[in-house]
């Protein structure tokens, strides 16, 4: 009985490194999102805390809006958009955040892009040479 208690811990500390590794592997929005939507919040919770220490600013903002940490979420969708400015799915999600969680309505984020945009296009305009 004794020889059997430190293989049995052996084998669960491996399956355990296993776990996190490909806990590690796997981390996407989606996958993280499915393990919330099935209830595993421990197993959401390492993922989202995985997708908080990626280098990509938009897999931190999506990690840390999975971690209820909204102006760390808000900050990383800014540099995201600001290093990809042609990129709409982190427009989408940036808005989606703000709209869930800060109760800005739909109609006054898409009026601040749209004023921004006209904006950018009327600077361009007048500086281009006719």
């Amino acid at each position: 009985m004794s020889r059997a208690l430190p293989s049995a811990l052996l084998c669960a500390a491996f399956f355990a490194g296993a776990l996190h590794s490909t806990l590690a592997a796997a981390a996407t929005p989606d996958a993280c999102a499915a393990l919330r939507k099935h209830g595993k919040e421990a197993d959401a919770h390492a993922c989202y805390t995985t997708l908080s220490q990626q280098r990509d600013p938009y897999l931190r903002a999506e990690g840390y809006w999975g971690l209820k940490m909204y102006q760390d979420a808000n900050a990383q969708f800014r540099l995201a958009v600001a290093q990809s400015n042609g990129n709409a799915l982190y427009r989408v999600r940036w808005g989606r955040l703000l709209h869930e969680r800060f109760k800005i309505p739909t109609r006054t984020i898409f009026s601040r892009k749209l004023c921004s945009a006209i904006r950018k296009t009327r600077k361009r305009i007048w500086a281009s040479p006719w």
